[in-house]
This record gives C-alpha cells, sequence and structure tokens, in this order.
C-alpha cells in the first residue's frame, strides 16, 4: 500500500513562516484595537501589583492589567500607600501609549486596594529576601534575590550599576538565558552518567519549573519555557528538530498566548538570542577545526549569540558594549553556578551565603576593572544603518559558505559601522536644551561645539540616563562636558549621572549637599572618586566663566534654612544676547528669600520652580522677572501653580524638547 509522503523541510518552515506571520498581523491588529490612539478612560478596572521597585527618591509599581498588558506606573502616581507585591485594586483614568518609550501611561491614576494575596509562593520569596538580608552582604542580599526571583524590591546601589554599564545586565532580568543556565549543570552532570539528551532535560526539568513557579509568568519566561517544552517533546518523541521551523513555531505560540508582547525590545532579544544559538553558532563552532573540543563551541554560540543581539540593541537602545562580549564568556559559567547555589541557599543558608558573597565580590572587581580600563559602548552614526549591515553579515553568514578570513573580514565591518563617529548638530551659539525626562529635571547649555554644561540629570521615565539624557547630549554634538551642577540630590535630579560620568568627560561637578540625604551624598561622592571627576560646593555669590556663559549662582547662603528643596542651588546663565534662571525646586521659603535680593533683574526664560508645584510666592516672581518662556519638567498630571498653568509662555517637557537661545 503506497504511503503519503512526509513533507520536507522546506514545506514545513513555508508553512510555520506563514502561521508565524499571521500570528504576528494578529497581534498587531489586537494591540492596535486594546490600545487605540486616543486616550482610553478605565473605570475601576481590576489590577494586581506583580513587581515593586523601590529606589531612593521614589520607584514604580508594575500593574498587571491582563488583556491590556503591563503597566509600569511611577510611585509618585501611585499615591503614598505602602503598595506590595501580590496586591490587588482597581485602577481609575486614562490609559495612553508613551510615544518615546512606547509603554502604557496612566494620567490621573486613582487606584483602589481590595485584598492582598496571600499564595505560598509570595511567602516564601519574602522568606527568601529575609534569609538574604539576613546571611548576604548588602549589595548580594539585593542582587540575588534579583537573580533568581526576578525581585525589584531594592533594585538599585553600585552592583546594579556595574551590571548596566558593562553591558551584562541581562544576567539579572530574568529571560530564557536564565533557564538555560539552570539546566546546564543538570545536563553535564546527565553526561559524566551517559544519559540519554531526553533524561538530561527531564533531569533538568524540577529545577526549572521550581523557578518557572518562584519567578512568576514572565513573558521572557513563558517564551523560553515553550522552547525548552518543544526541545523536550522532541526528545521524548525521538523527532528530529528543524531549528528555523521550531522558532517560528514558537514564536506563533508566545504570540497567540501573548499578543502584547509583540512590539517589545524583550520579544525581540529573545528570538535574536535563539538565532544566534541555534543558527550562528553551529556555523561558527565549525571554523574550530582542531581546536579543544569544550572551548572553541563555547566561544563561537557565544560570538553567534552576541552578533544576533547586536541589530536589536542597536534598535532599540542607540548602543552596545563592546566589553560586554569578552565578559559574557566569563559570566556564563559562574552565573550558572550562582543560580544553583541560589535554589539551594534557603536549605543551607548558614553555609552557602559565605559563598555566595565571596563569588558576589569577585564579580565586583572584575566589572569594576572592566569599568575602568573597557571601551566605551558603540553608538554608531546611523543605528539603522548598523542595525542593516549586522543583519547582512547575519544573513552571509547562515547562507553562504565560511572560511576564517571571510568571518575575520565580515566581523570587521560590523565593527567598523559600529565605531563610525556619532551623527550630530552642534550649535555654534550658547543654546539651552530640556530634555523630556518626565518628572524631574536635566538640562543642557552649549558653551562652544562640542562642549557645554549640563544642569541635572534625572527623572522618572525608566533608565533615564542611557535612554534619554544620553542619546540628547550626542544628538546636540557634546564630546565632553565642563560642568554637572545637581541643583540638589532628589533622585529625580540626579539618576543619571552614572550613565553620563561613565560615557562622556566631564571637567567638574557642582553642588550644594546642605540638607541633602547622607545616602545621596555618598553616593554622588562615591561616583564622583571612581571616574575622577573634582567636586566644588556652590553657595551664593560665586560666579564661573565657560567661554561666552557667565555662570552667577544666586541661591542658597552657607546659612540658608529649611529643608534640600529649600536649598537648591539657583544659577543665572548668561550668553551674549540673552539670561536663564534656573530655579531647581525651590519652594515657598526659598522663593521669597529670592524675592528679597534687590538685585534680582528680569530674565528672558526661567524654570518652574519645584516643577511648578502650588507656590505663593510664583506670582510676584513672575512679575519680577518678566521671562519670556517658562520651561515645566514634570508629569502632565502633576498638581501645579496656576499661575504657572496660565502662562501664555510655559515651554512643557511632555510637548517635547525645547531650544532657547542664550
Amino acid at each position: 500500500m503506497p504511503t503519503a509522503p512526509s513533507p520536507s523541510p522546506t514545506q514545513g518552515r513555508l508553512l510555520w513562516g506563514a502561521i508565524l506571520c499571521l500570528c504576528l498581523l494578529q497581534a498587531l491588529w489586537r494591540q492596535h484595537a486594546l490600545l487605540p490612539d486616543k486616550p482610553v478612560t478605565l473605570t475601576d478596572f481590576p489590577a494586581v501589583i506583580d513587581a515593586v521597585h523601590h529606589r531612593p527618591g521614589g520607584g514604580w509599581l508594575r500593574l498587571d492589567l491582563g488583556d491590556r498588558g503591563h503597566l509600569h506606573l511611577s510611585q509618585y502616581a501611585a499615591g503614598s500607600t505602602p503598595w506590595q507585591e501580590g496586591d490587588r485594586l482597581t485602577v481609575s483614568g486614562q490609559l495612553v501609549v508613551d510615544p518615546k518609550s512606547d509603554r502604557l501611561r496612566l494620567n490621573d491614576a486613582t487606584l483602589t486596594f481590595l485584598e492582598h494575596e496571600t499564595s505560598w509562593r509570595l511567602k516564601f520569596r519574602e522568606h527568601y529576601r529575609r534569609l538574604a538580608h539576613l546571611h548576604l552582604d548588602e549589595e548580594a542580599a539585593r542582587l540575588t534575590p534579583a537573580l533568581l526571583l526576578g525581585d525589584r524590591e531594592s533594585f538599585h546601589g553600585a552592583g546594579l550599576a556595574r551590571f548596566r554599564l558593562t553591558g551584562t545586565f541581562h544576567y539579572l532580568a530574568l529571560s530564557g538565558l536564565h533557564l538555560g543556565l539552570l539546566a546546564w549543570p543538570w545536563i553535564l552532570l546527565g553526561r559524566l552518567f551517559n544519559l540519554s539528551p531526553a533524561r538530561q532535560l527531564a533531569a533538568a526539568l524540577p529545577a526549572i519549573v521550581f523557578f518557572l513557579y518562584l519567578a512568576g509568568p514572565l513573558p521572557s519566561l513563558m517564551r523560553a519555557a515553550i522552547s525548552f517544552g518543544l526541545l523536550l517533546l522532541a526528545h521524548v518523541l525521538r523527532r528530529g528538530l528543524d531549528v528555523p521551523a521550531a522558532l517560528c513555531a514558537v514564536a506563533s505560540l508566545c504570540l497567540i498566548l501573548q499578543p502584547g508582547q509583540v512590539q517589545s525590545a524583550g520579544f525581540a532579544l529573545t528570538f535574536a538570542a535563539l538565532i544566534g544559538l541555534t543558527l550562528i553558532g553551529p556555523r561558527l563552532s565549525a571554523l574550530g577545526g582542531s581546536q579543544p573540543p569544550w572551548l572553541w563551541p563555547f566561544i563561537a554560540y557565544n560570538t553567534g549569540a552576541w552578533l544576533a543581539l547586536m541589530p536589536v540593541l542597536w534598535w532599540h537602545f542607540g548602543e552596545v558594549h563592546p566589553v560586554a562580549l569578552l565578559l559574557n564568556l566569563v559570566l556564563t559559567p559562574i552565573i550558572a553556578l550562582m543560580l544553583t547555589l541560589a535554589q539551594l541557599f534557603p536549605l543551607w543558608p548558614e553555609t552557602l551565603g559565605p559563598v555566595l558573597n565571596l563569588i558576589w565580590d569577585g564579580m565586583f572587581t572584575g566589572l569594576d576593572l572592566a569599568l575602568e580600563h573597557g571601551r566605551s559602548p558603540w553608538s554608531p552614526t546611523s543605528t539603522p544603518l548598523a542595525a542593516l549591515v549586522t543583519c547582512g553579515v547575519i544573513l552571509h553568514i547562515l547562507w553562504r559558505p565560511l572560511t576564517r578570513w571571510r568571518t575575520l573580514g565580515l566581523f570587521g565591518l560590523v565593527i567598523f559601522s559600529a565605531s563610525l563617529p556619532v551623527a550630530s548638530t552642534p550649535t555654534t551659539t550658547p543654546t539651552a536644551i530640556q530634555f523630556d525626562v518626565g518628572q524631574g529635571s536635566s538640562a543642557l547649555v552649549t558653551t562652544r561645539p562640542g562642549s557645554g554644561l549640563l544642569i541635572d540629570c534625572g527623572g522618572s521615565r525608566h533608565e533615564v540616563g542611557s535612554r534619554h539624557i544620553v542619546p540628547g547630549l550626542r544628538r546636540h554634538g557634546i564630546q565632553q562636558l565642563d560642568l554637572i551642577l545637581l541643583t540638589h540630590l532628589d533622585f529625580d535630579h540626579r539618576g543619571g549621572l552614572e550613565d553620563i560620568l561613565a560615557r562622556f568627560p566631564v571637567g567638574q561637578l557642582a553642588w550644594n549637599p546642605q540638607g541633602a540625604e547622607p545616602a545621596a551624598v555618598k553616593e554622588v561622592r562615591r561616583l564622583a572618586a571612581r571616574h575622577h571627576v573634582p567636586l566644588r560646593t556652590l553657595s551664593r555669590g560665586e560666579r564661573l566663566q565657560f567661554d561666552r556663559v557667565s555662570l552667577t549662582v544666586w541661591h542658597p547662603t552657607p546659612t540658608s534654612p529649611g529643608p534640600e528643596n529649600e536649598r537648591s542651588v539657583v544659577v543665572s546663565l548668561k550668553g551674549p544676547r540673552h539670561q536663564a534662571l534656573f530655579l531647581g525646586d525651590l519652594d515657598e521659603r526659598g522663593t521669597r528669600d529670592l524675592l528679597l535680593r534687590e538685585d534680582l533683574q528680569p530674565v528672558e526664560m526661567i524654570t518652574a520652580p519645584h516643577h511648578g508645584s502650588r507656590n505663593r510666592h510664583v506670582p510676584a516672581l513672575l512679575r519680577r522677572l518678566q521671562p519670556r518662556e517658562i520651561w515645566l519638567s514634570a508629569r502632565p498630571n502633576f498638581p501645579r501653580e496656576p499661575a504657572i498653568l496660565k502662562a501664555p509662555q510655559l515651554r512643557a517637557s511632555w510637548t517635547g524638547e525645547h531650544l532657547f537661545g542664550l
């Protein structure tokens, strides 16, 4: 009896490719239907808090809105209630898509508490945090729960910054990488006992299931779980796995289950890494010849994954850390060991605590050396061009015969496209530029082509330094900063400081630490010492000259009373044509002291004091200064002084970047 011919691999790939295209279209349509261009009014919409991120000066909550996806809500908008992971609540407000970050944003947010979930999973997570704080050092106690649980409740500090600035942050952002690293020791153990591939994967299954349960249903982990399940099923059924068809199948299933991830950077990064590991890695590994059987494949697969990730990193983040490739080769086996030890830590905390502390300390030492001696991130002239060049190299590797010399030439082409100088539009006349950083403040004053002053460098936007301020500085042709001035040390005015110090030469860091939180003062001193930037304390009456721009300090005096905001550094910047006054977070007492100055003259531009907060002295200040422009950097729904809102010369940061010629 004749049998029906089995489908060829090409037919299977075409079929799954067509299914993937349909799923992409369906996900895009559904996302558009759920999130139309106009704001959506939510009234008592059910939600649950699935992550809490505390940081100095504020933080954010991540709300699970069901079909509408996840919403990151700053704690400014969430109010003063001590929200916890697992809280069930209702949400009211206007839901919009932030055009600058493509994230959901809720204006005029109102949260109403319903109940707190008390599941075994949440109890264990809380127990794990307590054990970590009892038996681990300060930074290790923050990062170990982050590594295993995705815990963001205290996700800040020097340890976190080391990972972010060396391009190794992906080890702390839960993804399929963690599933692979968890499975790795068990697979190696299975090979020692000559187990079949299916049994090796089955041996790793309990550790992976436990990890998934504790971390929760994150989209990145669900993508990895589907991939792992498909691989295990193929081995159990003794069927060969056609990699391109399998990738299309996994992507289709992910989009069917969670269509909201279609435009996320994480979705693109997941499948770029899988393409690098399953398609590019084997091609590069074949070039190794008689190299040691364990070393060259490890290097080849890591290089393949990194090459596939580069276009996505350039497209979404605008930069790639070249030192990260070398660090990945070193850190991957270490993180695999740490994940296994972190899972066993609750069983033997007294024994494993010192071991984890020792590994973290060694890792921090290596990352510090990489920060000190590593090359700056690649930020090419045209990130789309660099991404396209890299995609072309990837296609060439996949479809053309490779030799060692040809491969070296292709990698040289990628490095050349990444090393081109940054495209910029340097200004020839002194200009003040307000960046849109959300709730916060950051303004650049150009003094000469390639140089400038930066007044504050914080905000509420996610990774405000690397994603908003640094690209803005490069866009305006800044190659070095003569001065960074911190009007005060609230996090929304200094949050991007480390990212900027790591990427630009800085002449000096000016501040006035009176009344500031000791932890903030310590952090700024640490950053200045690490990057060899001299600190300068400013007080009333000091004058500094930067080419054609003169800076005058109006406030505070060494004896200025009041809390930190009242002691904000107030400076005027005078150029060849105009003068601007930057008022920091000055409140009523500081504004009154400023009005008592007899030599206070009208200026052409001012920044709204304390983001335009209610202040009974502001009308008098506006009459005295008679500004042509008022800059306001805050959230659209932040409660503000009516005199500021009604001013026809108002320029709000949420309407875009603003320039004022000095």
